[in-house]
């Protein structure tokens, strides 16, 4: 029997998003577990949003609404006013699987000391059929490093306990913000991954990595930062290779492509290169692989 005392706060981050956001409400609510309220924080909608979830009646559902500042701050006002230790943040054009809250209450049920859960989303409908699994690593950035498992709004649940330790959403950032987050996350003594499909992303537009933007607004700005903290290899390892796709991303830009290969040379060295390079070989061969025998 699940614990009565287990409640999640479910934060939902809203902008424009009037088309998809009643479905994504109407996921949570028909969990099989019910113990959650929902936190959605409209971040200045110009659209219908907003009015859409205050006609939604169910008293677990709570609107904050506030101006534009992006979604890093919305979430954090989520996370700052939710009533539960126990968050998990979902987009609001994304959906829970009906199984999905209970699953995780189970994993915290089974493993009492970790504070930091994921499993995996549903990408476009091109899912498998998995049997269950389940990872407990006190090495967390490793095991991220072998794409073991990707925490990602959607489909991970953490403690409060761990914000107060790593911090919130970092408002400087709206490009690879929740990678940003998940990777401070991991820092924590434990984690479990299960992989089990717990909700299904549904992309709406075309995304922020495909809009211009100021270097500012990215993860890999901030390395340097990052670097003069107390991290582990792996967590640097994971630091270069977004430096690496942040670069890609900039092709042809001299300003910024010199910015970041100042960093790269500043702070790592050869064995992350020599790391990343075998990593993307391995990757290929893998792919050239299940190709062929697909």
């Amino acid at each position: 029997m699940q614990n009565a005392d287990i409640y999640i706060s479910v934060v939902i981050p809203l902008y424009n998003k009037a088309l998809t956001v009643q479905n994504t409400i109407s996921s949570v609510l028909n969990q099989v577990y019910d113990k959650f309220e929902i936190v959605v924080v409209d971040d200045g909608s110009t659209d219908d949003s907003a009015n859409i979830v205050s006609h939604i009646s169910d008293s677990r559902i709570r609107l904050i609404t506030t101006k534009n500042s992006g979604v890093s701050a919305a979430r954090n006002i989520g996370i700052e006013n939710a009533i539960y230790d126990w968050i998990y943040l979902l987009d609001a054009d994304d959906e829970l699987l009906p199984n999905a809250l209970a699953l995780f209450v189970d994993m915290i049920e089974q493993y009492k000391n970790v504070s930091f859960f994921t499993a995996r989303s549903m990408w476009h409908g091109g899912e498998k059929s998995l049997s269950e699994q389940i990872l407990v690593t006190k090495h967390a950035h490793f095991a991220l490093w072998l794409n073991k498992f990707y925490p990602a709004p959607r489909n991970m649940l953490f403690n409060k306990m761990l914000v107060a330790r790593y911090g919130l959403f970092d408002e400087r950032m709206s490009y690879y913000e929740d990678w940003d987050f998940s990777l401070r996350m991991a820092q924590c003594d434990a984690m479990v991954y299960t992989n089990t499909y717990v909700a299904r992303y549904n992309q709406t537009s075309d995304g922020l990595s495909s809009k211009p933007h100021s270097m500012q607004a990215e993860l890999a700005y901030y390395i340097p930062e990052k670097m003069q903290q107390n991290i582990s290899f792996w967590y640097k390892m994971l630091l270069y290779e977004n430096l690496q796709m942040t670069k890609l991303w900039w092709s042809g830009h001299n300003t910024e492509i010199a910015y970041y290969e100042n960093i790269e040379k500043k702070y790592f060295d050869w064995r992350f290169r020599a790391l990343h390079w075998c990593k993307q070989k391995v990757l290929r061969i893998r792919k050239k692989f299940t190709i062929h025998n697909s």
